[in-house]
């Protein structure tokens, strides 16, 4: 069983806040970004245990 995988790179805000000398709008905007791609990052990982575990558990009971 083959299960297809991706993977996201954020480089355009790979670099530190303090580093970009980043504040007022544009560190929330990152801090927002950052946030949104954590999550965008959990939901995947979640969807691919569920389809992960869906496909063990039709493997299982195809052999009772």
């Amino acid at each position: 069983i083959i299960l297809p995988m991706q993977n996201f790179v954020d480089l355009a805000g790979s670099e530190r806040a303090s580093q970009a000398m980043s504040a007022g709008t544009r560190l929330k905007e990152g801090c927002h970004i950052n946030k949104s791609l954590l999550s965008l990052g959990t939901v995947i990982r979640k969807l691919r245990l569920q389809i992960q575990l869906t496909v063990l558990l039709c493997f299982d009971s195809s052999h009772y």
